[in-house]
């Protein structure tokens, strides 16, 4: 005998369980995450470049007109999205 009672073995099967979800949701997200985080940054930047571009055309600063993250990434759409189908095409 291994000097475990039949009681604490489903307890410590559950508590095994329950790590290896959050292990295998940990290695999930370590693997999506980094290139979801660069590509997030590169469409805000895209956005911002081209909204500042315009603003300054118009004479004006960029911060007037209050745009949150989402709508320089909205922004960065009508920019990056031929460059994005050819790089569909060519895969």
């Amino acid at each position: 005998m291994s000097g475990q009672t039949a009681a604490g073995a489903p307890e410590e099967d559950d508590r095994s369980l329950v790590n290896t979800r959050w292990q295998r949701t940990l290695d999930v997200l370590s693997v999506i995450g980094p290139p979801l985080t660069v590509a997030t940054a590169l469409l805000v930047y895209f956005g911002w470049a081209r909204t500042d571009a315009q603003a300054k055309a118009m004479g004006l600063d960029v911060s007037l007109f209050g745009y949150t993250v989402q709508d320089f990434i909205l922004r960065s759409i009508q920019s990056l999205f031929q460059p994005l189908a050819w790089l569909t095409v060519i895969g």
